[in-house]
């Protein structure tokens, strides 16, 4: 009998690129993407250091990344 992640396999999920924080302050914070080299510049942060240690993501390699992937579906 086939398991169940056989029968109804997952989707595959589209990889995010994120920044992380590059330097922060009181209450402010600056996200740098490793991957490009983008920089947020220091924006306020209030969300807790929890959402700034897992990063944000990069507007400059998502981009790229949905264009690829809408240029494929044409």
């Amino acid at each position: 009998m086939p398991s169940q992640t056989e029968l109804f396999p997952r989707p595959p999920r589209p990889h995010v690129w994120r920044m992380h924080v590059h330097d922060a302050g009181d209450r402010v914070i600056e996200f740098q993407c490793q991957r490009c080299g983008h920089n947020t510049g220091w924006i306020d942060w209030d969300n807790g250091v929890a959402k700034a240690k897992r990063g944000i993501p990069c507007p400059k390699c998502n981009a790229e990344t949905a264009e690829s992937i809408q240029q494929k579906g044409q």
